[in-house]
């Protein structure tokens, strides 16, 4: 497999991947050292958005800053959007439904393709319920037992699911995933210390995620298989494990090894059959 250049490297570490992450890690502390534990949830979301921006500002995602007629444009609106509706239902549980459910039709309408509307069938209901699955279900499992757990699983569901939509040719929906992606990874390096519960932005990574496997999947022109598209955007739902009281009554490092490692492979998985359909050429602009 070959590397991509040392230049492009440094470019996606300075742009890309560390502005989001080095955002995650000091929001988190500051608002940890200042207010305390019961402020981390909505510190998650301010943590969230900001990343994007700060993203956006060093990357420049979206010059533009509001959305066009891109599909990738409107993934960090989205997300944003749909971590307002976790945050909202952790208090208002109908209330944040009410504007999960907004915030899905508003998705359907600026990522999925008009052809899907009608063919396959399930695209519509899978668009809908797939994210609203893994982003309220993981968002409970961290409520549960808060941890780096959770943060990390979505963070390398994003990072997968951009690995694939760059073999799909899609540097924009890289780039999207990447900033959600590297924010919950560094929310993830500060609850390894401390326990802290930043679920209430899993409903808009999971926007995220599925809207970036959607848009990837449509707009390339690769031969990657429908599966390298689908497992990483699927592959939080085999966490979801955790919710099962036996597999929650045992000892910290089984279950863990349970919750995260059917997951971490099948993102592996797809991420390994987008490699072998379509090899980067870095020599080639994408």
């Amino acid at each position: 497999m070959p590397l991509p250049p040392t230049p492009m490297v440094l470019e996606a570490l300075r742009e890309t991947v560390g502005p989001p992450f080095a955002v995650g890690v000091v929001v988190l502390v500051a608002a940890r050292w200042i207010f305390g534990k019961k402020s981390i949830p909505f510190a998650a979301f301010v943590g969230f958005a900001a990343a994007f921006a700060v993203g956006n500002l060093t990357s420049q995602f979206n010059s533009d800053w509001w959305p066009s007629t891109a599909r990738a444009s409107w993934l960090p609106w989205l997300a944003i959007a749909g971590a307002v509706a976790g945050l909202v239902a952790r208090r208002w549980a109908i209330a944040g439904a009410v504007l999960w459910a907004a915030v899905g039709a508003i998705a359907v309408t600026r990522i999925l393709a008009k052809d899907y509307y009608a063919s396959p069938e399930w695209a519509v209901p899978a668009f809908v319920l797939l994210p609203g699955a893994v982003g309220f279900g993981l968002m409970k499992l961290d409520a549960k037992r808060p941890s780096f757990a959770v943060p990390f699983l979505m963070g390398c569901a994003l990072m997968s699911a951009g690995a694939v939509a760059i073999h799909a040719h899609s540097k924009s929906l890289l780039d999207a995933a990447t900033l959600g992606g590297m924010c919950l990874f560094g929310f993830a390096v500060v609850a390894a210390f401390g326990g802290l519960e930043t679920g209430s932005v899993l409903p808009g990574t999971a926007i995220l995620l599925t809207g970036t496997a959607f848009a990837s999947f449509h707009e390339t022109f690769a031969e990657i298989p429908t599966a390298a598209f689908v497992l990483p955007a699927a592959a939080p739902l085999l966490s979801l494990i955790g919710h099962v009281p036996a597999v929650d009554r045992l000892c910290p490092k089984r279950r863990l090894a349970i919750v995260l490692l059917p997951a971490l492979v099948a993102m592996a998985v797809g991420v390994a059959l987008a490699m072998r359909a379509a090899p980067l050429n870095f020599d080639d602009p994408i």
